[in-house]
């Protein structure tokens, strides 16, 4: 299916209103007004949705973090359902997972794959090093952008809150509470899926992180 125009999004340091194709100037400037002495990498990563909704983020990478890291924070933002195996690659060949964030080039791309059955992939874009401080949070690595929820519409017109995953491979299944508990396929409790902002939505077991 076709990748629909990407949404816009926000920036967690300000709060500017973002377009995905111009935020990386806004956040290496935005970053760089923390004084400190950490080196962050700006990583974006992309990849469509079950329906073709342009899901992406923004993320300030610690540059001495792995790929097993940026691996780490993938699957709690955006991936993790069943423990899935994953990878990154360039073409056709394997990157270690112990490569480090701050030896990959500007604009150097990367796959990531989630899942070697149900695969949800995404692109991998290594951006400017920006020399920053410390954000706040336990985690290493920080979504400092990303997309808006998409707004779905369940087929009698109110706000979709579930998808069936079986009837979203045929371009539907976006179901609101009351029309979720007389759906054929099943109701919210045995088979539908709460709506997530990630392109995971609808795969799966995906509910969100």
């Amino acid at each position: 299916m076709p990748r629909k125009p990407s949404s816009s999004g926000s920036c967690t340091l300000c709060q500017a209103d973002l377009k995905k194709t111009t935020a990386a100037k806004h956040l290496a400037a935005c970053l760089a007004r923390t004084s400190g002495r950490t080196e962050y990498v700006i990583v974006r990563a992309e990849g469509p949705g079950i329906d073709g909704d342009d899901y992406w983020l923004y993320a300030a990478v610690p540059a001495e973090c792995t790929l097993k890291d940026l691996d780490r924070f993938l699957r709690r933002v955006w991936l993790e359902c069943c423990g899935h195996m994953s990878g990154f690659r360039s073409g056709r060949m394997s990157i270690p997972m112990s490569a480090r964030a701050g030896q990959f080039d500007l604009g150097e791309k990367l796959v990531h794959e989630y899942d070697f059955g149900d695969t949800t992939e995404l692109v991998i874009t290594f951006g400017e090093i920006v020399t920053a401080g410390k954000l706040p949070g336990r985690e290493k690595i920080k979504v400092i952008a990303r997309n808006l929820p998409p707004e779905k519409k369940c087929e009698c017109g109110k706000t979709a809150q579930y998808i069936c995953p079986v009837c979203a491979y045929d371009g539907g299944g976006w179901l609101c509470h009351d029309c979720a508990e007389d759906h054929e396929c099943g109701t919210p409790d045995d088979m539908l899926l709460s709506i997530a902002n990630s392109p995971r939505c609808g795969v799966c077991g995906y509910e969100g992180p």
